[in-house]
């Protein structure tokens, strides 16, 4: 069991602490992506002003690839495109219309049967026609390979990206995780960049309005006082009393 902190904006993200965004600007291999994200994670997790900083992003998911013959279909007269909708309907369907009947809407799909499509190898009982409306084996033309990859992959501001998450450790505030994460940052490889999202990127629009606020405060303190005394001088001396007040030394 894992326990998050919940966010401090309610409805940005689904836990606490930042979200930083590692983006591969360069479009280059997905393993030497791989390999810079773990090199950022174990620097990460170095300092200490950062905790428990990790990825969902993984390269090691078991998948399935066909791999097409592209020569011997162009031999045979198979275009490649009806070999990828052969595909398409089989084991993924091909939406082909809608039809009504008594008043409702349905849509009409074509698939194969589950236990049809439920291992790799049923593309073996597969045909696609030539051009000359022959069936060739779709086995002749598409061999099967094992791989593994990506589950999913991301995109932010076009580029191929990873989320990678993480909080500020004890005793550190969520700036200090901020610059130490982009101190990280600073010495990524040529082709690679960061962004921020979430909270942080919140956090760091809103920084360094602290002194417009303040004085946006105190016209509009003053604006309601002079209203209070119906005069433009009282504010002053009232704001001023109140200045002096809190900087006048206590006595024991």
């Amino acid at each position: 069991m894992l326990a998050l902190n919940p966010p401090p904006v309610p409805g940005i993200g689904a836990a606490g602490g930042f979200e930083f965004i590692l983006e591969d600007r360069s479009g280059g291999d997905i393993q030497k992506f791989a390999g810079v994200i773990q090199d950022v994670l174990g620097q990460a997790n170095k300092r200490p002003e950062l905790t428990r900083v990790f990825t969902q992003f993984n390269v090691n998911t078991p998948q399935v690839e066909y791999v097409i013959d592209r020569e011997r279909a162009k031999v045979l007269g198979v275009s490649i495109s009806s070999i990828f909708s052969t595909l398409q309907a089989f084991f993924g369907g091909s939406y082909i219309n809608d039809f009504n009947l008594y008043g409702r809407t349905y849509k009409v799909t074509a698939q194969a049967e589950a236990a049809a499509r439920a291992a790799p190898e049923s593309v073996n009982g597969l045909y696609v026609r030539t051009e000359q409306g022959d069936m060739v084996p779709l086995s002749t033309l598409v061999s099967i390979k094992e791989i593994q990859g990506p589950e999913y992959i991301e995109r932010f501001n076009v580029f191929r990206a990873v989320t990678i998450n993480g909080s500020p450790a004890p005793g550190y505030s969520s700036g200090q995780a901020t610059l130490a994460m982009e101190d990280l940052a600073s010495r990524l490889p040529d082709g690679y960049g960061y962004d921020w999202t979430g909270t942080t990127y919140q956090e760091k629009l809103s920084g360094g309005q602290a002194g417009a606020i303040f004085g946006m405060a105190i016209v509009f303190v003053f604006l309601v006082l002079a209203a209070l005394y119906e005069s433009w001088a009282v504010p002053f001396a009232v704001l001023l009393g109140i200045r002096l007040q809190c900087w006048a030394p206590t006595s024991a």
